[in-house]
């Protein structure tokens, strides 16, 4: 399972490489040497349409670091 933070990574490539195809995005995140993000196709299919929520999610739990440091 990814965090949070590892799936806005992935959604930060995907903004940034609009013509890359979701197998090949899975792909480049498993052979990375930094740090292999393991998942498959349909979850990134999954998270591509739950955008909207990350993001939101993304920004309360900042807020909530904020209140609590």
């Amino acid at each position: 399972n990814l965090t949070l933070s590892d799936w806005l990574t992935v959604l930060k490539y995907v903004n940034e490489h609009p013509g890359v195809s979701q197998g090949d995005i899975v792909y480049h995140f498993k052979s990375r040497i930094d740090g292999a993000l393991l998942f498959l196709q349909s979850a990134l299919s999954c998270t591509i349409t739950e955008r909207p929520d990350l993001i939101i999610l993304r920004h309360t739990v900042n807020l909530i670091l904020l209140q609590y440091p």
